[in-house]
């Protein structure tokens, strides 16, 4: 029996619809953002409670319970946005959810415990986390059962690692930098520091090459993005203390320089670029899955 004419042209279209592969790329930017930062905060956390120069009754008689108590709920948020980007990294709707909550808690605590300038830095990221996480690109994403799959060769799982270790390496520095503070400042002392800086730049350089053909663009400009958002969202996290009185007793007075401003600007201008060149959803390959 044959077939009508329209139905083979639909069951066509149907065919080529599905070669086609959404990138995702805000919903996978915040993704990035997300573990990047609270993966760091759990660090410090983890860091600073194993440090046994300073007792417990001394950070008790020098900070106030208000203090200590946000810095509790931090460690807590934290914990929460980095499992729920974990889940929703495989696809998982409960990750939404569970970071939305997270949230909003994590506002209301941020506004009660600490002073409002300091508030309103710490909560533009939820704040804009959440919207995106409930709006129908987020949903198109874990409709996608694309987002599931994972290059499981020997190039994919290293190229996967290396991307990591790159970001990790560039917010690191970027802290040291600005501070001189972190696990990276206390690695690299003096003109090691230097040596250590090219060698970050350089490794996503080398990510860039073992990443696949027609994906390197793309990892490129994710990459320079999150990595512009992160150090943004460090810059305006430091920009309460460049006033004195502003937070009241206990907190210190700080002004970043301005010369770290370019490590945003920089990064946020190329990677914008280098995704505005690969924008279009990509054909999808048996060979070509996700790097990371």
């Amino acid at each position: 029996m044959k077939r009508p004419k329209s139905t083979a042209i639909n069951q066509q279209m149907h065919h080529r619809s599905t070669d086609i592969v959404e990138r995702h790329t805000t919903i996978r930017v915040l993704i990035g953002l997300t573990l990047l930062q609270s993966g760091f905060a759990i660090i410090h956390a983890v860091a600073w409670s194993l440090d046994r120069s300073t007792s417990w009754d001394e950070i008790t008689q020098t900070y106030s319970s208000s203090r200590i108590a946000l810095w509790l709920a931090a460690a807590i948020w934290s914990c929460i946005a980095f499992a729920a980007m974990l889940a929703l990294r495989r696809g998982m709707r409960a990750g939404r959810w569970a970071y939305v909550g997270g949230a909003v808690l994590w506002i209301l605590a941020m506004l009660a415990l600490a002073p409002l300038p300091l508030a309103l830095s710490g909560i533009l990221l939820p704040l804009v986390a959440s919207a995106l996480l409930l709006s129908p690109a987020a949903s198109r994403y874990l409709s996608d059962i694309a987002t599931r799959q994972t290059d499981s060769s020997l190039r994919g799982r290293a190229g996967h690692a290396m991307w990591v270790l790159a970001a990790a390496g560039y917010y690191a520095m970027y802290v040291a930098r600005l501070t001189n503070t972190g696990w990276l400042a206390e690695v690299s002392p003096g003109v090691w520091r230097g040596w250590l800086t090219l060698a970050m730049l350089a490794l996503p350089i080398a990510c860039t090459v073992c990443t696949r053909k027609g994906e390197r663009l793309w990892h490129a400009g994710m990459f320079l993005v999150i990595e512009g958002l992160a150090t943004f969202l460090v810059l305006l996290g430091y920009a309460p203390y460049a006033r004195t009185g502003t937070l009241g007793a206990g907190y210190s007075y700080y002004v970043a320089p301005a010369v770290h401003s370019s490590w945003v600007v920089v990064p946020l201008m190329a990677g914008v670029g280098l995704l505005g060149m690969c924008s279009s959803p990509r054909q999808s390959r048996k060979r070509e899955r996700w790097a990371i």
